[in-house]
């Protein structure tokens, strides 16, 4: 019986920092798709069937969009973000993320991240 890999959309404008993120959890087993938009990403999140979203909080439409839980069906939503400032665990809060990973990405802690999600 095959094992179903976990579906990840990743959501980051920053090409350099999504490649490093989609090599590793494409190394970690997962089908990855990428959108840069929020808008794009709400309709790709439901076209992939994303298990788990990682959406880079600066793009601030994204965060916005896939908030809204109606947008991403049951997706854990996990922010990404520059620095870990109490500002940005106020609005990763208020948004009702799922979690919280701080760039630069370190593989490990985005592995964890998406265990903890799954």
């Amino acid at each position: 019986m095959a094992v179903e890999r976990p579906r990840v959309l990743l959501v980051d404008d920053n090409v350099g920092l999504s490649a490093i993120a989609i090599d590793a959890l494409e190394a970690a087993g997962c089908v990855v798709a990428h959108a840069i938009e929020g808008d794009r990403a709400a309709v790709l999140a439901r076209a992939h069937g994303a298990q788990v979203i990682f959406v880079a909080l600066d793009l601030a439409d994204a965060a916005d969009h896939l908030a809204g839980r109606a947008a991403t069906g049951s997706a854990r939503i996990i922010g990404l973000a520059d620095q870990a400032s109490s500002g940005v665990r106020a609005r990763a809060r208020a948004l009702a993320l799922d979690g919280l990973v701080v760039r630069p990405l370190d593989p490990s802690a985005l592995g964890q991240a998406l265990i903890d999600a799954l």
